[in-house]
């Protein structure tokens, strides 16, 4: 098991790895002190997660995430002096999956990075049952196919848990809670904020409209839902 951290602050680096040292013996800690080494890490697949500290980075730290997420699906954390909602947000639609803001505990931080292997690692969800239609979008969850009017729609391992529930439940509301601990597991249960960004991340690539869906619902403070669009209104005759 591999865990990358990019961090130019060598004194944290050196207390993290001394607490993974003694808590989480099998996990090997690589630090990097420069964001363009740790992308270069992270694409030639050598790492389970990513612990990207923000901090005076030398390249921009939410470009460096955006570029992360752009070649792997690694889980990746981020770990930043903020606290601000909007930052939060800023981070996970750049594609963090989690955010932990300082002070944080050693212990917090083993947690969430032991939550996101689990999901990251998990067998995906499949089955033998046939290939799903639903208005434009043609899933086969025994090869995790999905196709969008005849065109791959690549899918993110947690976007694709997420679709899995909400299609495999469609018409039926499901709530935050419930998808963030299918999704994510339990110490995410109440990371609403984290399940929105990731609704949108999957509107973008299975809706016509994001902004006005038709088939990924929300029901305002409950959760969300999948229903089959209903098809379009042809034009009249004269």
């Amino acid at each position: 098991m591999k865990l990358l951290m990019i961090n130019n602050e060598p004194r944290e680096s050196r207390a993290i790895v001394a607490w993974f040292e003694a808590c989480w013996p099998e996990m090997e800690v690589m630090t990097v002190e420069d964001s363009r080494t740790g992308i270069a890490v992270v694409g030639n697949q050598v790492s389970d997660i990513v612990v990207m500290v923000d901090g005076p980075l030398d390249m921009d730290g939410l470009g460096v995430c955006r570029e992360i997420r752009r070649r792997s699906g690694v889980p990746t954390i981020v770990l930043a002096d903020g606290g601000r909602e909007a930052e939060k947000m800023l981070w996970l639609e750049a594609g963090a999956d989690a955010y932990i803001t300082r002070p944080y505990s050693y212990i917090g931080l083993l947690a969430r990075v032991a939550a996101a292997l689990r999901w990251s690692q998990a067998a995906l969800p499949v089955t033998s049952g046939p290939p799903c239609v639903v208005g434009p979008l043609y899933v086969d969850f025994a090869t995790r196919e999905l196709l969008r009017r005849g065109q791959r729609v690549t899918l993110t391992p947690i976007e694709y848990r997420l679709l899995y529930h909400l299609v495999k439940n469609r018409g039926r509301v499901l709530p935050h809670r419930m998808l963030l601990a299918k999704v994510w597991g339990r110490e995410y249960a109440g990371d609403t904020e984290l399940l929105k960004v990731y609704i949108q991340h999957l509107r973008r690539k299975v809706e016509d409209d994001p902004k006005r869906p038709r088939m990924v619902l929300s029901e305002r403070g409950i959760g969300y839902m999948f229903v089959e669009p209903a098809p379009a209104l042809a034009p009249a005759s004269d």
